[in-house]
């Protein structure tokens, strides 16, 4: 089927921590789709005449509920027409308060420091995004990053703020977090603290302390997205069941692309391991289905983990008609 054809500039330019501009986050390691970078004088208009074409696939992830654009396939990125950018995805510094053991941008080695504000100011303040998407290593760990923030925001106080963040934070950095940003992705990487704590280096409690406080405000929308890995697949559900009482907008299970990290070994260890985790998380979404549809939580889980964990057609179907029933 042929792609839809989307101007590239339109949705989400990224920027990682080391200045260099890309049309999206997907593309990030292909050095060939490289606009330039944020320290160059005319990059703004690189951007704006930035002409190569690509293509990608794109899915729906949405479990619950259904929605009309469940099938797509995919973009064939072209040259924008418009100036009217509707966000920049940010990457400061790697500076990060956290260990992870699958970190894909190796933050707990980094030792640099971040020196591009005032280019990003300039070029924030040159093409206007509606908003920006925020991340590091850990936005919330980073003081000059906040003060940038804080800084954008009293500048140009209708450009919206999306953070994604651990969240293992104090709950004295909350007062900020309220003024500064109108949505948020907490990233949790299993839900026993020993488990969080081995993968993660933090505390659990505290991560959940700062999450109740930002959801309690009622101000900011939250998206809560469990990462699977090898280690905390099993927990899925434990995860879920606790997610959907927190009332977030919407719940995802995500993928780490955990099952390159195993190794099918003669005995089907793995094999039995995520078969056991997907059936714990299908009864969870059942005996939840209908309390997500109720508080009108969207539940999305990546393709790659639909299939793994038995979340075929059949099962979404139902559960949908759960939820639809008191949604």
């Amino acid at each position: 089927m042929e792609k839809t054809r989307q101007e590239c500039m339109l949705k989400n330019i990224f920027i990682n921590h080391d200045g260099d501009v890309f049309p999206c986050c997907r593309l990030w390691s292909r050095p060939q789709y490289r606009v330039g970078s944020i320290r160059d004088s005319d990059i703004a208009d690189r951007i704006i005449e930035f002409d190569k074409e690509c293509s990608c696939e794109t899915y729906s992830s949405v479990i619950i509920p259904e929605m009309s654009d469940q099938v797509e396939t995919g973009y064939s990125l072209v040259k924008a027409t418009s100036t009217a950018f509707n966000s920049f995805n940010i990457e400061f510094g790697l500076t990060c308060n956290a260990q992870c053991a699958m970190c894909c941008v190796h933050a707990p080695e980094w030792r640099g420091s971040y020196e591009l504000y005032d280019d990003l100011l300039r070029l924030i303040d040159r093409l206007r995004p509606g908003g920006i998407a925020v991340q590091g290593g850990e936005v919330l760990a980073q003081p000059r990053t906040l003060d940038f923030l804080a800084t954008v925001k009293g500048r140009f106080p209708s450009m919206r703020m999306h953070i994604i963040t651990n969240g293992n934070a104090p709950l004295s950095a909350f007062r900020l977090f309220n003024v500064l940003f109108e949505t948020a992705t907490f990233s949790i990487v299993g839900f026993t603290d020993n488990t969080y704590r081995t993968i993660m280096g933090l505390d659990f409690d505290k991560t959940k302390a700062f999450i109740g406080k930002v959801l309690e405000a009622g101000k900011c929308k939250v998206s809560l997205k469990y990462l699977v890995t090898p280690l905390n697949v099993h927990e899925a559900h434990l995860f879920l069941d606790w997610a959907v009482r927190q009332k977030p907008a919407s719940i995802q299970i995500a993928d780490s692309n955990f099952m390159a990290y195993t190794k099918e070994d003669g005995i089907q260890f793995w094999t039995a391991v995520v078969e056991r985790s997907g059936r714990m998380l299908r009864k969870a979404i059942t005996r939840n289905a209908a309390m997500i549809g109720e508080a009108g939580i969207e539940l999305h889980a990546a393709p790659s983990l639909r299939t793994a964990f038995g979340l075929d057609d059949s099962y979404v179907a139902g559960v949908r008609q759960s939820a639809s029933a008191k949604g």
